[in-house]
C-alpha cells in the first residue's frame, strides 16, 4: 500500500492524527492519558515542537503542532514509541498500539489553524461525550480556559485573535469554539482525508507549484504525491493551445468522421498527467468518461506508428514540462497577514 505523502519543512503547522491498531483503544484510563500528554510536552523541550491544540479520544489522538525544526517525524516516533512501551508494561500488553504511521496535514496559518483548534476542541461535544468543550478533561480547551497554562502550549496565535488571554478573551474564545465553523473551512476540514494539505485553493496551489520542483516529493509510492505534482486540466489545455497554435474552438472541435488529432493528444495528456477523474475530463471535452479512457488508449497506441501524433505529443510535453525557476516555498508564518483580530 502506498505511503501517505508527508511534507516536512521548518516552520510548518501540522494536523497530526493516529488511531489505534484495528480500532482498539489506546487510552484505557486517565493515567494513560497523563502519560501521553507528558510525552507531548517533552517534544517542546527536545525538538521545539509546540502544541497549539490536542484532544485524546479513546482510540486515537489529534494534535495541532508547529514544527520549527523539521523534527515532526522524530518527535512523533518518540511519543508513540515510548508511550507504547510504557502502556504495554503497565497493562501487560505486547506489540504495537497504533496503526501504521501517523498521518499529518500541513495547515495554512491563519483562519485554518484557528478553525482546526475549534474543530479539535469540539470533537468530544460532537461525539456526545459532553455538553460543552470545557467539560472534557482531555483536550487543550481546559488549558486555554485556565489563568495559567503549561509552557508547551503554543497559544499566543490564538490569543492574538481574541484580544489577549484575560477573562474577556477567554470568554470570546469559549464562545467561538461552540459556534459552527465557517462554511468554507468546514468543507475543507471534512474534505479528502488523505490530502497532505489543509488550506484554501491559493495556498494549496502554491504548494503544488513548489513540490513540482523538489525531487524529494516525486516518489509515486507516496499517496497524494501524484495529485499534488499533477498538472491541472487548464494547464494542459493552455499548453496545447500554445504548442499547436490553435484557438480554443479548434482544439475542442469534435465531429463524427473527422479526426482532430490535437484534441486526442490533449485528452490523452490530461488523462496521464492530471488528477482529474474520467467524469471530470468527459465533462470538459463534451464526451463520456468511458470515451475519454478509450480515446486516450487509442491515441497512446497511435503514437507508435503515427509520426504526426508523436510529434504533437512531443511538442505538448515539451511545452508543459519546460524548465522554470523554482517558486518560493509558501510562507508558513505570517498569521496576522492572513486574518485580522476578533474583538467585541
Amino acid at each position: 500500500m502506498a505511503r501517505p505523502l508527508r511534507i516536512i519543512e521548518p516552520g510548518l503547522w501540522h494536523h497530526v492524527t493516529h488511531r489505534g491498531l484495528r480500532g482498539v483503544r489506546v487510552f484505557e484510563d486517565d493515567t494513560d492519558r497523563e502519560t501521553f500528554v507528558e510525552l507531548v510536552a517533552e517534544c517542546a523541550e527536545r525538538w521545539a515542537l509546540r502544541t497549539a491544540a490536542f484532544v485524546l479520544l479513546d482510540d486515537r489522538y489529534h494534535l495541532l503542532v508547529r514544527d520549527d525544526t523539521a523534527a515532526l517525524s522524530r518527535a512523533l516516533r518518540h511519543v508513540t514509541g515510548v508511550y507504547t512501551q510504557r502502556i504495554n508494561r503497565r497493562h501487560g500488553g505486547e506489540g504495537p498500539l497504533f496503526h501504521g504511521r501517523f498521518r499529518s496535514r500541513v495547515v495554512q496559518p491563519g483562519v485554518m489553524t484557528l478553525e482546526l483548534v475549534r474543530h479539535l476542541h469540539a470533537l468530544p461535544v460532537q461525539a456526545g461525550r459532553v455538553q460543552t468543550a470545557g467539560e472534557y478533561p482531555w483536550s487543550s480547551h481546559r488549558l486555554y480556559m485556565s489563568e495559567t497554562r503549561p509552557d508547551f502550549l503554543a497559544d499566543g496565535e490564538v490569543w492574538s485573535r481574541f484580544g489577549g488571554d484575560g477573562p474577556a478573551g477567554r470568554r470570546r474564545f469559549d464562545t467561538f469554539v461552540h459556534e459552527p465553523a465557517q462554511v468554507a473551512a468546514a468543507r475543507r476540514l471534512d474534505g479528502d482525508p488523505w490530502s497532505p494539505l489543509l488550506g484554501d485553493e491559493a495556498y494549496e496551489a502554491a504548494w503544488r507549484d513548489w513540490l513540482r520542483t523538489d525531487p524529494r516529493y516525486g516518489d509515486r509510492q507516496l499517496a497524494g504525491a501524484r495529485q499534488l505534482r499533477a498538472r491541472t486540466v487548464d494547464e494542459v489545455i493552455d499548453a496545447a493551445l500554445d504548442a499547436f497554435d490553435l484557438e480554443p474552438a479548434e482544439l475542442m472541435a469534435s465531429a463524427r468522421g473527422r479526426l482532430n488529432l490535437p484534441r486526442m493528444v490533449c485528452m490523452m495528456v490530461c488523462r496521464d498527467h492530471t488528477a482529474a477523474t474520467l467524469a471530470e475530463l468527459g465533462a470538459r471535452f463534451g464526451i463520456s468518461g468511458g470515451a475519454i479512457s478509450a480515446l486516450a488508449s487509442r491515441t497512446r497506441n497511435r503514437l507508435k506508428d503515427d509520426a504526426d501524433a508523436e510529434a504533437l505529443h512531443r511538442r505538448l510535453m515539451a511545452r508543459l514540462t519546460r524548465p522554470v525557476s523554482a517558486p518560493p516555498r509558501p510562507d508558513p508564518t505570517g498569521l496576522r497577514d492572513h486574518i485580522g483580530r476578533i474583538v467585541d
